[in-house]
């Protein structure tokens, strides 16, 4: 995994999550159908950490590496949605094209923070896995693509609970909102970078040649996303 130096990048330790919120792109507390994303002023001055999951106490260094890479990039002002994908994108390939923010900046909170519809974490995952092992003309097959979102769709409910934006920010209560929402962020980015891991490793392939190699041709007439499944 690529280590690019990140500007902005919160210290280590038990404060990482103080200047998170502190510094979040996340914005004022957002009331249940309101936006959940929006113009980054100090929300929580001093946020209790909550223990981490069992599963999640001690995390290997890649994992707490993009932890790292998402929270800065939260503290920069991107949203969930930017910061999934930009995180990811970072991760694999290096400095991203500046058109994946834009690209990813209408699913931010649920939908352009309506939280209304899909989470913006989930979304930007799902693009990020496009860019990553989509195809490039009309004809290829999208096979390891729908692996790779049907995977992390069945993970992201699994620890989640819901796709849904405002399902989720209900569930962290009026006072662990903008708390929740960073966490869950920084940890989605790590469940597609987990998702991605383990498709080349079920594939039998490097990461960098999954994503870089020619799509097959799927069957004319067929569906591109289930030609092999």
């Amino acid at each position: 995994m690529s280590n690019h130096r990140i500007v902005q990048q919160p210290r280590e330790g038990p404060d990482m999550e103080k200047q998170i919120i502190a510094g979040s792109g996340c914005g004022a507390q957002p009331r249940r159908g309101g936006c959940a994303c929006g113009g980054g002023q100090a929300i929580l001055a001093t946020p209790t950490p909550a223990p981490a999951p069992a599963d999640q106490a001690h995390p290997g260094p890649a994992a707490e590496a993009i932890k790292r890479r998402a929270y800065a990039h939260l503290m920069s002002g991107l949203h969930c949605a930017e910061v999934v994908a930009l995180t990811v994108m970072e991760a694999y390939a290096g400095p991203a094209d500046p058109r994946l923010v834009k690209a990813a900046s209408g699913f931010g909170g649920g939908l352009v923070g309506s939280t209304e519809e899909l989470c913006g974490a989930f979304t930007g995952g799902v693009l990020v896995l496009g860019l990553l092992l989509g195809r490039e003309r009309p004809g290829q097959d999208l096979r390891d693509l729908a692996c790779a979102v049907l995977d992390l769709k069945e993970r992201f409910v699994a620890r989640f609970g819901s796709l849904n934006c405002g399902a989720l920010m209900d569930g962290f209560g009026e006072q662990g909102q903008q708390k929740g929402c960073a966490r869950l962020t920084a940890n989605s980015a790590v469940m597609v970078a987990q998702v991605l891991e383990d498709l080349a490793a079920a594939r039998g392939q490097d990461l960098a040649a999954l994503c870089s190699q020619p799509r097959q041709q799927a069957a004319l007439g067929g569906c591109p996303f289930r030609a092999g499944l």
